[in-house]
């Protein structure tokens, strides 16, 4: 409900207007009963700085970490990027970035499964597999990965 709050809904039926109050009422409920959905939502307002909150990296990261534990997949990729890339000041960690991927992957993130077969390809984080690479290519995207010579 928080969502809808906080950005609108449309559909034919009805129209609920963007409400900043009624988002962050919503929201403090959510994560009140400890919602993975609600954590990664605050993550990324404080890794973007929006919705009222300043950017900060360190809050970001740790209300990322608390989704992941809660379950959320989409707070594991983001994390998993946040490591991966060096953002917000954390330090580049491929090896932590790929386990992070793995968990998404695990509950059924296609970004993670494209974000692995990357670093397969590249050994970043892992060793270099251009066969494991090409094997998730085309078990989870269909694409024969051997034929286009590159998983990017």
């Amino acid at each position: 409900i928080a969502t809808i709050f906080r950005s609108g809904l449309e559909s034919e039926s009805s129209c609920v207007a963007a409400d900043a109050e009624q988002f962050e009422s919503h929201l403090e409920k959510a994560l009140a009963v400890e919602d993975a959905d609600a954590f990664n939502c605050l993550a990324g307002m404080y890794l973007h700085g929006c919705d009222g909150r300043q950017a900060n990296a360190a809050k970001a990261r740790e209300y990322f970490d608390k989704a992941v534990e809660l379950g959320s997949v989409e707070a594991a990729v983001s994390l998993g990027a946040i490591f991966y890339n060096g953002i917000g000041g954390v330090a580049k960690d491929a090896r932590r970035a790929f386990e992070l991927y793995n968990k998404a992957a695990e509950g059924g993130s296609k970004e993670a499964w494209k974000n692995l077969a990357i670093m397969y390809s590249r050994g970043d984080g892992v060793p270099k597999s251009t066969t494991t690479a090409a094997e998730i290519m085309k078990v989870v995207f269909g694409v024969d990965a051997s034929k286009a010579g590159n998983v990017e």
